[in-house]
């Protein structure tokens, strides 16, 4: 009897406490008063499809301050005081106060709180050595440099002149943008070129930045992009911010760089505000499909960390979270643990699309609208949906200039320089005359005269090896002199300063190889066959 009664009363006391679902306080950081309601809501829902039995979800919201310190405090003393799993942080109303959410990033952080960002884009918020516990719904904007790249081969453009400022997020886009270049150039090695059809050998290339130019507030923007309007390429990725890039595009359109035969490809924040009101006609831009959709992210966030507590109630060994930073030094030790359940969630039905995250806490699998500036107006001329460049065929892109067919993406040069190497009889070499000249000569039958060129190189006969002006002639000299007058073309040629045709050798003892000699002045391409008349000049090889 005495057993039974004791039975009865751990019964009735586990209906009362240890039984029922526990209370998980999930916090929020909100741009405005109005989406308190969007994230209780959120929770509620998610309460109806997680947990149930286990645990019961809490909403505990504040907005954003007007400063960093009140920012930190209210973070401290109206959230982790409430003992919360993890914080939704949105970006401040303030479009040029990009700092706001890192007060909220740091001190979660400190104590391994997740932090999930919802239209936060900076680059640096993928910087787990500053944000360890911060991850986002949104993606960078230097992710945009994947749409550029997919859109260069879309429309088969192969060399872009790369404009960005220099600050974090230029150099993160830069960065972007040459490892895909790379990841691309490393595949076309090893491609068989014996078995293409018959695309042009730039094709077989493919894509390549000419010039990166780099800018500051001190830059002359005008030298930067005569510069650029020297080079080849007519196709420009420019990644800035709303004011220098409106400040680019005035001094663009200044050098008349904005007509006929350009194409300029933007992101988000270079076709906003200000530089819209300065962008050219036939812009194309980028802009994230609900990337300042801060309910469907709120929505799509709480479905995500719901999902998460439900995966690591499952888990042994859960810790309660900090209560309060005031004498605490603790890190929640089962904070790393979620993050790495969080980054690891997939949520497919998402208000705002597929929702997963990479490496950096960063979504994957990002929308982009493919937008084109028409007569002060933006035509949605094609979608990214993700992995791949989907044009609408339906939408006619306007180009600069009014022009309708695709740009070619490269004006090619008349003043071609020529590389070649000392090879006979392809190619002979002998000092000029004391005239600096170099004179014609009969062939050894008096038949024809043997026509010299100019050629600047090492001279090998002197101590040191100077770059002086030589006169060579051959084969090859014959063939140049004949295409320059067919193709009509003037050039300027130079030998090749290690006098190699040209092979890969390791860079400092890693595992990184590049090419010296011929083959090095020309941007790397490997070729197959005996090397007789190679010739390059800028992108062009013969």
């Amino acid at each position: 009897m005495r057993l039974f009664l004791l039975a009865v009363v751990l019964s009735c006391s586990c209906a009362r406490a240890g039984c029922e679902p526990k209370i998980v306080n999930i916090g929020a950081v909100l741009s405005q008063k109005r989406y308190e309601q969007v994230f209780k809501d959120a929770v509620t829902q998610a309460n109806q499809i997680y947990g149930r039995d286990k645990f019961k979800l809490t909403a505990i919201s504040v907005t954003h301050k007007p400063n960093a310190i009140q920012m930190a405090l209210s973070v401290c003393e109206d959230l982790i005081s409430n003992q919360v799993y993890a914080i939704l942080v949105s970006h401040p109303p303030q479009s040029n106060d990009h700092l706001t959410p890192t007060p909220v990033s740091y001190t979660a952080g400190f104590y391994r709180i997740p932090v999930v960002g919802l239209t936060t884009r900076m680059s640096i918020y993928s910087d787990k050595s500053i944000h360890l516990s911060f991850l986002r719904t949104v993606p960078p904007y230097s992710h945009q440099a994947h749409v550029w790249f997919d859109m260069m081969r879309e429309f088969r453009w192969n060399h872009i002149i790369l404009i960005v400022s220099d600050d974090h997020e230029g150099r993160a886009a830069q960065k972007r943008l040459e490892t895909l270049l790379e990841e691309r150039e490393t595949k076309n090695k090893k491609r068989n070129y014996e078995n293409l059809d018959q695309l042009s050998y730039d094709n077989k290339r493919g894509p390549k930045a000419e010039k990166v130019l780099q800018f500051s507030q001190e830059t002359n923007l005008t030298a930067l992009l005569l510069e650029a309007k020297e080079l080849e390429a007519r196709v420009i990725i420019l990644s800035a911010s709303e004011e220098d890039a409106a400040a680019v595009y005035k001094a663009a359109r200044f050098l008349n760089m904005t007509g006929s035969g350009y194409v300029w490809l933007v992101g988000e924040r270079e076709m906003s505000g200000k530089a819209l009101s300065e962008a050219p006609d036939g812009l194309i831009g980028l802009q994230l499909i609900n990337g300042k959709n801060e309910s469907a992210h709120i929505n799509d966030a709480v479905a995500v960390v719901a999902q998460s507590i439900q995966e690591l109630f499952e888990k042994e060994n859960i810790t309660e979270p900090p209560r309060g930073c005031v004498g605490n030094t603790n890190i929640w030790k089962t904070g790393p643990l979620f993050k790495r359940v969080l980054m690891s969630s997939k949520y497919p039905e998402g208000l705002t699309g597929r929702v997963e995250f990479n490496d950096d806490g960063d979504r994957k699998y990002a929308h982009y609208s493919i937008l084109n500036y028409q007569k002060s107006r933006l035509i949605q001329v094609g979608i990214y949906n993700g992995t791949q460049v989907v044009m609408n065929n339906q939408r006619k892109i306007i180009w600069p200039g009014g022009e309708t067919e695709k740009p070619r993406g490269f004006q090619m040069s008349t003043r071609l320089k020529i590389v070649t190497i000392h090879q006979e009889p392809f190619v002979y070499v002998k000092p000029t005359e004391q005239d600096g000249t170099c004179k014609e000569e009969k062939t050894l039958n008096g038949v024809a005269d043997i026509k010299k060129v100019i050629c600047t190189g090492p001279n090998e006969t002197i101590p040191g090896r100077p770059i002086v002006p030589q006169c060579c002639y051959g084969f090859c000299i014959d063939l140049l002199i004949k295409l320059a007058g067919t193709m009509n073309f003037t050039y300027e040629v130079h030998l090749v300063a290690d006098g190699k045709f040209g092979t890969q050798e390791r860079v400092n003892n890693s595992n990184k190889k590049e090419w010296n000699g011929m083959m090095g002045e020309l941007l790397g391409v490997q070729l197959e066959g005996p090397a007789h008349c190679w010739w390059g000049g800028s992108s062009t090889v013969a």
